[in-house]
């Protein structure tokens, strides 16, 4: 918006300059001096106005750059943020499943597998005592 705006206002100074210089040719109103100063003008006018146009073409690829490497450093952390969850995700459900396959002791009891839980009724038909080291 504001390129368009100072590209208007710098090509409306030059339509004027062009408009002098047309009615000068006519009627010799500008001496030599005053029409080359004009000329210098206009000139300038037109380098002035190529020179913003690049600066705004240099700023605008800068910021597209600028722009798409923050959306790909966004992009790579939240992947390595996904990669890190479902790593704890696996290690926790590696974690469960050796915990859960695996005798532990809680507070004085303790969870059989299930192997030794079948093991229990021929041990109780076989041993009329049964004593909780035999089960274990």
């Amino acid at each position: 918006m504001v390129r368009t705006v100072i590209n208007e206002l710098i090509l409306l100074a030059e339509e004027v300059l062009v408009v002098v210089f047309a009615t000068n040719r006519r009627s010799k109103f500008l001496s030599d001096e005053a029409a080359d100063k004009l000329g210098i003008g206009m000139i300038s006018l037109v380098f002035a106005c190529l020179g913003f146009n690049a600066l705004f073409l240099a700023y605008s690829i800068l910021a597209e750059i600028y722009e798409s490497y923050k959306n790909f450093k966004r992009r790579e952390n939240a992947k390595k943020k996904n990669r890190k969850k479902q790593e704890e995700i696996s290690l926790r459900a590696v974690e469960e499943q050796e915990q859960i396959t695996q005798p532990r002791k809680l507070e004085n009891s303790y969870i059989l597998e299930q192997s030794t839980i079948r093991s229990i009724p021929q041990k109780i038909s076989n041993n009329s005592e049964l004593q909780i080291d035999d089960i274990f």
